[in-house]
């Protein structure tokens, strides 16, 4: 018998006051079959969010001013202020990097992410924020990822989706020169069981499949350029393929996306950050969503980032917000029909 759920609490916040956060909140926030299903809640500063809507050529979107997550209902956007999301701007300079913005922006993902971990939320959906403004800002984290996993708790792993075209990384916000030092097998295969255990809990992907990218051009081609696979990447492979897995690789990158293999596994294994994103968002780009795996909090983002070029104008598209709400929405259904509050900590 399936579980009969409330409609779950779900928690946007903001993001840069001064890019297209709040915009694409709105605009996700209004679709009606996601108001009569759950319950969603916008936190951040009030009058920033008034200042976006009247930028908006749309119908008004209805509010529901609430001070408390057990005021929130369906049918209409409610709007929670946290009171450390009254300091800074109230009315945002579109396109400006400013510290006290990403003050004000993360000060909504920490209330948001404690909301989460006190059981008075069910997930949170993260609006973009300003890597430059939070830091400016005295905020030590290159992003939302590494921030609510040490609040959180649990090795974060990040998820890009869009449908069944999933890409896993196996680091994330490292500079390139750090990669190779920061992979080995017993990080490879703890990622990849977290892969695996994401994929079957969150996902509904009882056996998946996974294919795993080499590190090195041509996946180093035999050893002629770099010996990471030849070492150990491949017979880790080998081992967990022996193992039953249904583990592919490793794959030289290029190709692997060049004849379109990317649509065969459920999910594509990257070693570094743009060897994943750059090809997923040529292909996905604006309906593709971030999922932080691996924590007891669900939280998922859109792929994309503030777009100060066009904050303001009423530009922003809000798919990949929307497909971020669904997705989590989803993934915390999964989580709790199957009883599995944490996916990825095996």
């Amino acid at each position: 018998m399936v579980q009969e759920l409330a409609p779950p609490r779900v928690l946007l916040t903001q993001g840069d006051p001064n890019g297209i956060g709040p915009e694409v909140v709105l605009k996700a926030a209004s679709e009606p079959r996601r108001l009569q299903q759950m319950r969603l809640i916008a936190v951040g500063n009030p009058d920033i969010f008034k200042a976006h809507l009247a930028t908006l050529h749309t119908d008004p979107v209805r509010w529901n001013v609430i001070e408390d997550i057990e005021e929130a209902v369906t049918g209409k956007l409610n709007l929670i202020c946290p009171p450390a999301c009254m300091g800074g701007p109230d009315v945002p300079t579109f396109g400006a990097i400013d510290p006290k913005a990403g003050a004000q922006a993360m000060h909504a993902v920490t209330w948001a992410t404690e909301a989460c971990l006190q059981g008075h939320a069910d997930l949170v959906v993260t609006a973009p924020i300003s890597k430059e403004a939070i830091s400016k800002a005295g905020y030590d984290v290159p992003g939302h990822t590494e921030y609510i996993a040490a609040m959180a708790g649990g090795e974060p792993l990040m998820i890009m989706t869009a449908g069944r075209f999933r890409v896993a990384l196996a680091t994330t916000h490292i500079p390139i020169s750090a990669v190779a030092d920061a992979l080995s097998p017993e990080h490879l295969a703890r990622i990849l069981r977290q892969v695996q255990s994401c994929l079957r809990d969150d996902f509904g992907r009882e056996d998946p499949t996974i294919a795993v990218l080499g590190l090195n051009p041509h996946a180093g081609d035999g050893g002629v350029i770099g010996t990471e696979e030849v070492d150990w990447l491949l017979p880790m492979c080998d081992e967990f393929r022996a193992n039953g897995w249904r583990v592919s690789g490793p794959h030289p990158p290029d190709g692997f996306f060049g004849v379109g293999k990317h649509t065969e596994p459920d999910v594509i294994l990257a070693m570094y950050h743009d060897q994943g994103l750059v090809p997923f968002k040529l292909l996905a780009f604006d309906k593709g969503v971030n999922v932080t795996a691996g924590l007891s909090v669900v939280r998922t983002s859109p792929d994309h980032g503030t777009a100060f070029s066009i904050a303001g104008k009423d530009q922003a598209s809000a798919v990949s917000m929307g497909a971020a709400i669904d997705q989590g929405v989803t993934i915390w259904t999964n989580r709790v029909v199957k009883g599995n509050p944490t996916s990825g900590n095996r």
